[in-house]
């Protein structure tokens, strides 16, 4: 299997579990809230931790396209997860003080979400040995 995709599907679901526990919400005072105080931050956690398995995966040469399959659901899952808590936090946050932001939680699923998006697009299966087919020349 290809072992740069597996190592970018696995940075890729390390930033996702990174982002689940850093903060979604801060201030300039003493408020910051992560991921995991969030109903979707354990579902960001879960796709974090089986992206990291799944790259893992990747790595051996048995892993196959239902493994890939599941890659792409779970950076998709990822990635709208992500988006859609940023809006989501974004609209609760508006009406607040200016001095609430969105924190570096919810940007590290979004993107690692699709960094593990681009390994498991780029992840292609090992090519034949020209002449290891039966009736093939050369």
């Amino acid at each position: 299997m290809s072992r740069p995709a597996g190592l970018t599907v696995i940075v890729g679901g390390g930033l996702v579990a990174l982002g689940t526990i850093a903060p979604w919400a801060t201030s300039e005072g003493p408020f910051s809230q992560s991921g995991l105080a969030r109903g979707d931050g354990v579902v960001t956690g879960l796709v974090g931790v089986g992206l990291v398995i799944l790259g893992l995966l990747m790595l051996s040469a048995k892993a196959g396209p239902p493994v890939r399959a599941a890659l792409f659901v779970l950076a998709i899952v990822g990635l709208v997860v992500g988006i859609a808590e940023n809006v989501k936090v974004s609209a609760a946050i508006a009406p607040a003080e200016p001095s609430i932001h969105i924190g570096i939680g919810i940007y590290l699923v979004v993107v690692g979400s699709a960094v593990a998006l681009v390994g498991a697009w780029r992840w292609r299966r090992p090519e034949r040995v020209r002449g290891s087919i039966p009736g093939s020349s050369c």
